[in-house]
């Protein structure tokens, strides 16, 4: 078997085996750090797996730790400054609105300062579209309403 045909068999393996874990969250709570490590390890192989990573991503953020969150976020915030960005902004996105407290202020400030950002004229227009998405989703608290 080719190597790409076993790293799309692997992917597939690991997406279908995360979507078991999704649903038998209480069992499998311990191995969550497990799953969330290998998703970030894996970033940084082939483009074609980084959308279903990232969406997995995601997903899973509802049931992070605050440590989780931000290990997330570190992650993916340096994916926007690559050719492929728009596979992160979906995930980052989630993740950040899943943040409270100072916690989402220090992420939304770090987008808003890479909006501003001078040297990075020609990444103005995904930092606002995904400021845009995340507003439309905050809650009041987020909002300091």
């Amino acid at each position: 078997m080719p190597l790409r045909v076993e790293k799309l068999e692997f992917v597939k393996n690991v997406h279908t085996h995360l979507q078991r874990f999704h649903h038998n969250w209480e069992k499998n709570k311990e191995q969550l750090g497990n799953v969330f490590q290998c998703l970030i390890d894996r970033f940084s192989y082939k483009k074609e797996d980084r959308y279903d990573r990232a969406e997995l991503l995601g997903k899973f953020s509802m049931k992070w730790n605050k440590k989780q969150l931000d290990d997330a976020f570190n992650s993916l915030k340096h994916m926007l400054n690559r050719d492929d960005y728009y596979f992160y902004t979906e995930a980052l996105g989630a993740i950040t609105v899943k943040m409270s407290g100072k916690q989402f202020d220090r992420a939304f400030n770090y987008l808003i300062s890479e909006l501003d950002c001078e040297r990075r004229n020609i990444y103005i227009d995904k930092y606002a579209y995904l400021l845009d998405e995340i507003a439309q989703k905050l809650d009041k608290k987020q909002m300091n309403i």
